[in-house]
């Protein structure tokens, strides 16, 4: 909603990939989960390239690390870590 997505925001778990509109931003939201992705050769099969040629966009990943070697080195990465059932840690990297 603070990006102005009007859907209804769903995990991408079995479909790896959905797509939105951020009126807010004007751009597209890819929301990627890669969880049951096995390697980075997968994510090349089912064209994971072709979500970085949108230059006005935003990739928003969980479970990223399969995907490391072909994410752009600019990014931004937000790590949440739990420390107790009501507590979190968030850490925000900047990659310029």
């Amino acid at each position: 909603q603070a990006i102005g997505c009007r859907e209804a925001i769903q995990s991408p778990t079995f479909g790896i990939v959905h797509e939105y509109y951020a009126e807010r931003m004007n751009c597209t939201v890819f929301h990627a989960d890669l969880f049951r992705i096995k390697d980075a050769d997968e994510l090349l099969q089912i064209g994971w390239d072709d979500y970085f040629d949108h230059s006005e966009s935003i990739m928003l990943i969980e479970w990223p690390e399969i995907a490391e070697p072909l994410l752009p080195s600019r990014k931004i990465v937000l790590i949440l870590e739990t420390v107790s059932a009501l507590s979190r840690n968030v850490t925000l990297q900047l990659h310029e």
